[in-house]
């Protein structure tokens, strides 16, 4: 008899074993589930900032070009056909990736597939008070229309208002960038909740999602990328090129500990990171340079020089 019980007490205690392992085990994937989603959130919202980042740049080069081409149209039409040429072509490239970028943008939709949802943050600079979908629309309207017009005021009209937008816009390109990252690293702290919930920090070390803030600026001679890398070694950080795309990827080590009267607490983070980038047309990939200090890897990316040899070749 108290075998029986004895046999009874063993299998009641096994059967609440596999039942609380069982319970275990299908936290940890719902966990696990919703720690990839949010991952896969954070790769697209670096992204988006990449491509909100690129927007700023298109807007400038989009009215600086327009000037350009109305010099070579309408002042100096003593130079050749083949630069005016040139510049229309940039135009319509640089207008039409404006585009595509501002419906990417605004939707959160890339090639039909829902990649971002937007936050009622960016439902109000996209289509509330800023209405900044429309207006990029709009200025690509006016390049459309300088770029067919063959009459000088029609297209110094659509140049002044261009002139008269580009300062503007950019400002609020700028508010779209920023808005982005805000949200990036909200993400970032999200998964790193998910994974205290997860892996129970007090014993184990955490693996982080990591969204370096990138700036980007245009020189004389060479386009500038500054990452913001805080607590990333120099020989942590790869950045390679493969058919005109720049990427720099990495791991950062973070490490925090906490110290109380009773215990000592150490929890370490490694995080991986990766942002890529188109290169422009006139990039010098042979001379491409990098260096990292003091948290922070700027990329310099050298201009090729401009050929200015004109050159007439005979029909034969």
């Amino acid at each position: 008899m108290e075998f029986i019980n004895t046999f009874k007490l063993k299998k009641a205690i096994t059967i609440k074993y596999l039942i609380a392992l069982s319970l275990i085990a299908i936290l940890s994937s719902v966990a696990f589930l919703v720690l990839q989603k949010v991952l896969k959130e954070s790769e697209n919202t670096a992204y988006l900032v990449n491509i909100s980042g690129k927007q700023r740049m298109l807007s400038q080069h989009l009215a600086l070009d327009m000037f350009k081409l109305y010099n070579l149209m309408y002042k100096n039409k003593n130079d050749g056909n083949q630069e005016i040429d040139t510049i229309k072509n940039l135009l319509t490239k640089n207008s039409k990736n404006m585009l595509e970028s501002n419906e990417i943008l605004s939707t959160g939709k890339s090639s039909d597939k829902i990649i971002y949802t937007l936050s009622t943050k960016f439902q109000d600079i996209y289509f509330g008070t800023t209405n900044l979908a429309q207006r990029v629309i709009n200025y690509n309207k006016i390049v459309q229309i300088a770029l067919d017009t063959k009459n000088e005021q029609d297209f110094l009209d659509a140049l002044t208002s261009i002139s008269n937008q580009s300062e503007s816009i950019l400002t609020d390109l700028n508010l779209a960038v920023l808005q982005y990252q805000v949200e990036g690293e909200a993400k970032i702290k999200q998964i790193k909740e998910i994974e205290k919930n997860l892996y129970n920090q007090s014993k184990n070390e955490g693996v982080s999602a990591f969204v370096p803030v990138v700036n980007t600026r245009e020189g004389e001679f060479a386009y500038h990328v500054d990452v913001d890398l805080p607590g990333v070694k120099k020989e942590d950080i790869k950045v390679d090129i493969n058919k005109g795309i720049l990427t720099i990827s990495g791991e950062r080590k973070v490490k925090d500990e906490i110290k109380e009267e009773d215990y000592y607490k150490v929890e370490t983070y490694f995080g991986k990171f990766s942002r890529s980038f188109t290169l422009p047309d006139n990039a010098d990939i042979e001379n491409i340079e990098a260096s990292s200090d003091n948290g922070v890897l700027e990329v310099i990316i050298p201009k090729l020089k401009d050929d200015n040899t004109k050159k007439s070749i005979t029909v034969k």
